[in-house]
């Protein structure tokens, strides 16, 4: 019987080699999870504001005294809610926010800013 090499052993290289692959896409899994999750909630805050920004706008053609509560009538249909809005004349800019719950990660939160009305 020959002796073994300890430097030319590799039994059970293969078994660490699939377990490392395996560990790395799980962690590249979970970082496009994280990453999708935030872009959506981005365009989702983006939606907000913009939609945000148009119904303050035309609360303020119609004559609404308030067209701040307009806007955050609308933000809150889209689960957003609105950290600062100003008229200025008759136009409007508004700040919507989306909270996340990433779990362990925290609770991060996204704002947009949108402009609506006539250009100056």
């Amino acid at each position: 019987m020959k002796p073994r090499s300890i430097a030319t052993d590799e039994r059970g290289g293969a078994t660490l080699l699939v377990l490392f692959t395996a560990l790395f896409l799980l962690a590249v899994g979970a970082l496009a999870t994280v990453w999708s999750t935030i872009s959506l909630a981005h365009h989702r805050a983006s939606a907000a504001a913009d939609l945000a920004a148009l119904s303050a706008a035309q609360a303020i053609q119609s004559g609404i005294p308030n067209p701040c509560a307009a806007a955050t009538r609308a933000a809150a249909t889209q689960q957003a809610t609105i950290s600062r809005c100003a008229q200025q004349g008759e136009a409007v800019s508004v700040a919507a926010s989306v909270t996340l719950r990433l779990g362990a990660l925290g609770t991060p939160t996204i704002t947009t800013y949108a402009h609506a009305g006539p250009h100056p």
